[in-house]
């Protein structure tokens, strides 16, 4: 009976632990694999203080599969220089930390399917703004493009 016993136990601690690790590795994979998106971004290299304009990001999940769109992060380091103004179509809440404003969209995408994102924004302040827009899953998976404006001291409008 003992006997029987310990193989019953060491047959489950083998087995449980074989789940464990193919749960580990598929989870790693998910998580750490290569981003989903394809990333396309047209927008003006120029505008004036006060002037708005749209970033048109065309955002294309190059996996068979359907993938959420979680968030669109904008480094602060280009929103220094811009008021946002929304989003077509529109983020669903938004947040700011760690020097970078968070909009949190929470859509699916079909499988090789492609969504449009408008980002509006107003130029407030001249120079040159640069920075990161990143793309990315709920799970923090991310496609980043690197964007920069140049912005011309015309007259604000508030």
């Amino acid at each position: 009976m003992k006997k029987k016993l310990v193989i019953a136990v060491i047959a489950t601690f083998v087995g449980t632990s074989l789940l464990w690790v193919v749960a580990f590795f598929a989870y790693g994979m998910y998580v750490f694999g290569e981003p989903p998106f394809r990333l396309s971004i047209d927008h003006p290299s120029e505008v004036e203080v006060g002037e708005v304009l749209d970033i048109e990001l065309k955002i294309i999940n190059a996996r068979s599969e359907p993938v959420t769109l979680g968030s669109v992060d904008i480094y602060s380091s280009l929103l220094d220089g811009f008021e946002l103004i929304g989003t077509t179509p529109p983020y669903d809440s938004e947040s700011s930390v760690f020097g970078f404003h968070t909009l949190w969209f929470d859509q699916r995408i079909s499988g090789e399917e492609g969504i449009m994102i408008d980002i509006t924004l107003r130029a407030t302040q001249s120079g040159r703004h640069h920075g990161q827009l990143e793309v990315c899953t709920p799970w923090e998976k991310c496609t980043t493009v690197y964007l920069s404006i140049d912005v011309g001291g015309g007259r604000a409008d508030g």
